[in-house]
């Protein structure tokens, strides 16, 4: 991460993994932003922390999520278990795969009720 505010720090922030511009600097700085803040607040730093971090936790969660539905049912829809009685009707599979999207979306969803304050 990177944070600037003045025309020199324009290609630093521009470059950086995260470029932070601060809301008083130079325009050119705020373009050159991942993230721009309208204030000059450098508390507002600790808080994008705090909500990347719970960016990434969602992210991880989803992925069990999907890891473990992938694991479970794709052999299922492929008939893989069919020699043993289990079967996935392909209209079901699709369903289910639906809910799996949803369930993500919904997950992620939750991050509008994060308060990093």
């Amino acid at each position: 991460m990177f944070v600037g505010d003045g025309v020199n720090d324009a290609a630093a922030v521009s470059k950086a993994f995260l470029g932070v511009a601060m809301g008083g600097g130079s325009d050119i700085t705020k373009v050159a932003g991942d993230v721009v803040f309208v204030n000059e607040n450098l508390k507002n730093i600790e808080i994008l922390m705090k909500i990347g971090k719970e960016v990434k936790k969602k992210s991880v969660e989803n992925l069990a999520w999907v890891f473990i539905y992938n694991l479970t049912l794709v052999p299922i829809a492929t008939g893989i278990l069919r020699s043993v009685g289990v079967t996935l009707r392909p209209e079901i599979a699709a369903l289910a795969m639906i809910a799996s999207d949803i369930s993500v979306v919904l997950n992620s969803l939750t991050l509008l009720r994060y308060r990093a304050v």
